[in-house]
C-alpha cells in the first residue's frame, strides 16, 4: 500500500470498493462496469485500485463471497415449519437455496457468460477454496438439519454437488424460458429431495 494510506484509510478504502462496486455491478453487470467507473466512484486512482484487487474480477468475486455470507445466516436460520411434512420443508427450504441468490440485484445481470468469465480471470486456487467452503457449509448444514429430525442421507460432497447442479440450471434460466423455467426447478427439486429424504 503507498505510505499515504494509514490503516484505518486502507479500511474505509475496502469497505468503499465493496459498497460502491456492488452498486455499480447491480446497475450494470460485471461486463459494463469498468476499473474506471469503480475508481470514480471510490474516489481513488486506478493504480489505487490495483492495490486492493487484481481485476473487476476479484473485486466481484469479493463483493460475491460477503453476500454469500449473508446468505448462508439466512439458510441457516431457516426452521422448519411444524405444520408441514419433513419433505415440505426440506423442499421449501431448497427452493429458498436456489431462489434467493437469483432475486438479490446483485445477480440480476449474472448469467452463464458472466460465470465463465469469472473462471476464466480468477486464480484457480481461488475458486477452488470456494468449492471446497461450499462442501463445509453443506456438511455443516446437513448436520443441523439431522438435529431438527430430517433423515436426510447422502454424503456432503455429493449433496454439494447436487446443489452446484441445480445452481447451473439456474444459470442457464433463459434458455428454458420465463414459463417452463420454474416448473423445471420444480421437477428437479422434487427428485432431489425425493433421493435425499428417506421416510
Amino acid at each position: 500500500m503507498p505510505k499515504g494510506f494509514t490503516d484505518e484509510e486502507k479500511i474505509h478504502l475496502r469497505a468503499r470498493l465493496l459498497e460502491q462496486s456492488q452498486q455499480l455491478f447491480e446497475t450494470y453487470g460485471l461486463h459494463k462496469t469498468t476499473v474506471e467507473d469503480i475508481t470514480r466512484a471510490v474516489g481513488i486512482s486506478k493504480g489505487a485500485f490495483y492495490l486492493f484487487y487484481d481485476s473487476k474480477e476479484a473485486l466481484f468475486f469479493a463483493v460475491l463471497e460477503h453476500f454469500e455470507e449473508a446468505y448462508r445466516t439466512s439458510l441457516m436460520a431457516f426452521a422448519p415449519d411444524p405444520n408441514k411434512s419433513p419433505r415440505e420443508n426440506l423442499w421449501t427450504l431448497l427452493r429458498l437455496a436456489l431462489t434467493a441468490w437469483q432475486e438479490h440485484p446483485f445477480f440480476r445481470g449474472f448469467k452463464r457468460e458472466e460465470y465463465e468469465m469469472l473462471l476464466r480471470r480468477l486464480p484457480p486456487e481461488s475458486i477452488q477454496a470456494h468449492l471446497e467452503d461450499d462442501d463445509t457449509f453443506v456438511a455443516v448444514f446437513m448436520d443441523k438439519w439431522r438435529e431438527l429430525g430430517l433423515n436426510i442421507e447422502g454424503d456432503p460432497k455429493e449433496i454439494s454437488a447436487l446443489m452446484k447442479a441445480l445452481f447451473f440450471v439456474g444459470l442457464h434460466k433463459d434458455d428454458f424460458g420465463p414459463e417452463a423455467y420454474p416448473h423445471v426447478l420444480d421437477l428437479l427439486l422434487n427428485m432431489v429431495v425425493g433421493y435425499l429424504l428417506k421416510d
